[in-house]
C-alpha cells in the first residue's frame, strides 16, 4: 500500500467578531491559508511563527471564486495569503491582523509531499454503524492495484484512519489532478451506535470537500454502490438527518432538544429570508459556522415572511406589511430559483 499523505484539514478561528474558516495547503515549503472576514475591517495581514520563532508577515489577496460558484462579495470577502520558509515537521502558528484587531490562531505540522497526481479517498465508514463492520479499508488494494496496472501511483486518504475528518479541499485534495472517492459497503456515514434516520456530520463535510475541490478545476471520480443515496433519499438510505454542529443524534426525536438543531441531509445550504429587506440570504453550513455565499432578490418580492423549498425552487409568501388590508388585498407566492 502506498504512503498516505498527512495534512492539517481546516480550522476554525474568530476574526474581529466573525467566524471564519482558515485551512492550509502542503505545496513543498508553501502553505495558501484562506479565510472569510468582513470587508468593512480593511486590509488583512496573514501572520505567521515557525516552531515560535520571529513573527512573519504576508499579505493576503481576495479570491474571486471557481467554475460554478463565487463567494459573497458585498459585506464579507474571502481572502488567501501564503504561508513560505518552512521545512517537513516544522510546527506553523497562523493568524490574522487588520483593523486594529487580532483573530484567534490556529497551528498545523509541515509535511512533505510524494509528488503523485492521483488521490484514493477510502470512504468506507467501516468504523460507523450504517452497516457494522469489521476493520478496514476493505477494498482500497483493489483501487490501487488498477491505478499500478496502468502505470499510475496514488497517495491514500482513509477517512476512518484520519479520526473521521474529511480531507480538506486545499489541505488534501488540492494537490492532486485527480481523485478517487470510494465508498464501500457504506450506506449511511453514521457514528456507531447510532441508530437509522441519523447521518453524521462527516457525510457532509465529504460531499462540502469535493464540491469546493471540482469547484476549482479538480477531477473527481465518485463510486461505490450505496454512492450519494443519502443525499437525495434513495434506495436503502432513505431520509437522514444531521446535527450542523455534529453533537446531537436526531432519530428519534428528543422532545428536549429544539428541533431545528437538526437539518434533512440534502444540502449545505441554509436560506434566510430578510423580509423588510426583500432579501434572502444565502449561507453554507460548515460545524457550528456559516459563511454568507450569496444574496437572492426578486422585483416580486413584497416582505416575504417565510420559504419553502421544492424541486430547486424557493417558494415565498408576500405579507406585504406595508399595504394596508383590506377585503381585496392579493397576496402571493413566488418562486425564485434556489441558486
Amino acid at each position: 500500500m502506498t504512503g498516505t499523505l498527512v495534512s492539517t484539514n481546516a480550522q476554525v478561528v474568530q476574526l474581529f467578531g466573525s467566524t471564519i474558516a482558515g485551512s492550509v495547503t502542503v505545496t513543498g515549503t508553501r502553505r495558501d491559508v484562506t479565510f472569510a472576514g468582513n470587508r468593512s475591517l480593511g486590509a488583512v495581514t496573514l501572520k505567521y511563527q515557525i516552531n515560535g520563532g520571529p513573527v512573519q508577515s504576508a499579505p493576503t489577496s481576495e479570491w474571486t471564486g471557481g467554475e460554478r460558484f463565487h463567494p459573497a462579495h458585498v459585506y464579507y470577502h474571502e481572502m488567501r495569503g501564503v504561508v513560505t520558509g518552512t521545512s517537513p515537521g516544522d510546527s506553523v502558528k497562523v493568524w490574522f491582523e487588520g483593523g486594529g484587531q487580532a483573530s484567534d490562531s490556529f497551528t498545523y505540522q509541515a509535511v512533505s509531499e510524494t509528488g503523485r497526481r492521483v488521490l484514493v479517498v477510502a470512504a468506507e465508514d467501516y468504523s460507523g454503524a450504517s452497516p457494522a463492520q469489521t476493520p478496514g479499508p476493505h477494498y482500497l488494494q483493489y483501487y490501487l492495484d488498477a491505478l499500478a496496472a496502468n502505470g499510475v501511483a496514488a497517495d491514500v486518504y482513509d477517512v476512518d484512519a484520519r479520526g473521521r475528518i474529511a480531507p480538506d479541499h486545499l489541505g488534501v485534495l488540492s494537490h492532486y489532478d485527480g481523485v478517487i472517492w470510494y465508498t464501500g459497503d457504506d450506506i449511511v456515514t453514521r457514528r456507531a451506535g447510532w441508530g437509522a434516520g441519523n447521518a453524521d456530520r462527516l457525510a457532509l463535510d465529504e460531499m462540502l470537500e469535493f464540491r469546493a475541490y471540482m469547484n476549482e478545476g479538480g477531477n473527481a471520480l465518485y463510486t461505490g454502490p450505496f454512492a450519494a443515496q443519502q443525499y437525495v433519499a434513495a434506495g436503502a438510505a432513505g431520509q437522514q438527518f444531521y446535527d450542523p454542529k455534529g453533537e446531537a443524534v436526531c432519530r428519534p426525536v428528543n422532545p428536549a432538544m429544539d428541533p431545528r438543531q437538526c437539518l434533512l441531509l440534502r444540502g449545505s445550504t441554509l436560506y434566510v429570508v430578510q423580509n423588510r429587506l426583500n432579501t434572502v440570504l444565502v449561507l453554507s453550513l460548515r460545524g457550528d459556522t456559516a459563511r454568507l455565499v450569496g444574496q437572492i432578490t426578486d422585483p416580486r418580492f413584497d416582505v416575504p415572511t417565510t420559504v419553502g423549498f421544492f424541486a430547486g425552487r424557493l417558494y415565498l409568501p408576500n405579507a406585504r406589511f406595508t399595504t394596508p388590508p383590506t377585503p381585496e388585498t392579493t397576496y402571493t407566492v413566488n418562486a425564485v430559483p434556489a441558486g
